[in-house]
């Protein structure tokens, strides 16, 4: 079976062989493009000196402080409203003891070697000057005891601010059995000297027939 052959058409009459018109170019710089007037941001608005108050009524009168009388005592700088009297004076700041003051020592104590150096100097020379090393701080004199204090507090002056002397006490006890220790220390040296000694006299004078050198001595 056979087909006819196909058959194509021609052009169509709608599409014309004639060119586009060319779009027509209009630069822009030469057109003035008018920008709309806008109303300017509160942010870009320049601030008046003074401020302004919404509230035009009466402002209310200023505070009126009153002044010192003569009677009264004078307020101290920068405190116009505390008038200063006697019972409001500034009152030192007392240090009180720890909780475990009986345990504690001058090495323990928080001071740096130098420190504890000084103030054991210092405590040492009180002790000199005004107790006795061969009692403890408790059977001191009291008079004595507070010429001690006295004089390391003087020496010492933010041990004035320990409360009830426990501070310069840390230090007289701390020396007193330093001192204490001393003397047993040197009276022990001594009796032992004075041992060996008669010990030594003895072995010389024995009766032995020797003399020190070990040599044996003649009969007549």
């Amino acid at each position: 079976m056979s087909f006819p052959p196909p058959r194509f058409s021609t052009a169509s009459s709608t599409f014309s062989q004639r060119a586009a018109n060319k779009p027509k170019v209009i630069p822009l710089y030469a057109v003035a493009i008018h920008k709309p007037n806008s109303r300017p941001l509160d942010i870009q608005k320049t601030l008046p000196e003074k401020a302004l108050y919404a509230n035009n009524g009466p402002k209310p009168d200023p505070i009126q402080l009153p002044g010192p009388s003569r009677d009264s005592v004078p307020s101290p700088p920068g405190s116009p409203l505390t008038p200063l009297n006697d019972e409001t004076q500034a009152q030192p700041v007392h240090i009180a003891p720890p909780v475990s003051l009986k345990d504690l020592a001058v090495s323990s104590a928080g001071w740096n070697a130098a420190q504890q150096k000084e103030y054991r100097g210092i405590a040492r020379t009180a002790i000199e000057q005004h107790l006795d090393i061969t009692l403890s701080l408790s059977r001191q004199d009291t008079a004595a005891r507070d010429r001690a204090r006295t004089h390391i507090e003087n020496e010492l002056k933010h041990f004035q601010n320990y409360e009830n002397h426990w501070g310069a006490d840390l230090l007289l006890r701390d020396q007193l059995k330093t001192l204490k220790d001393m003397e047993a220390a040197r009276a022990r040296r001594e009796k032992a000297k004075e041992v060996e000694g008669d010990g030594q006299g003895k072995e010389d004078g024995n009766g032995s027939g020797k003399d020190p050198k070990g040599k044996g001595r003649k009969r007549g």
